[in-house]
């Protein structure tokens, strides 16, 4: 869990430099949940909708493809010369 323990720290740390440099820092607090809340209102949309569509991720068939040894091999299209 040492990855969660740094984006804690790094986030920790770009939060209050943004907020030291806010003229009104509650006010920008208040902008960044909201961003925040947005993002993540997003985040469960795509998750709803790719449920919904049920989308397999890509790289679950990235290189697991191994053709046959018994099968022929295959056909390749020839490009038609000029």
């Amino acid at each position: 869990m040492a990855y969660f323990s740094r984006l804690t720290d790094i986030v920790t740390c770009s939060l209050t430099e943004l907020l030291s440099k806010a003229t009104d820092p509650q006010q920008a607090l208040s902008q960044i949940i909201t961003e925040m809340r947005e993002g993540l209102a997003g985040a469960e949309r795509s998750v709803g909708s790719a449920r919904k569509s049920k989308i397999t991720p890509c790289i679950s068939t990235v290189g697991l493809h191994r053709p046959n040894p018994n099968s022929p091999p295959a056909k390749t299209p020839r490009l038609a010369s000029r």
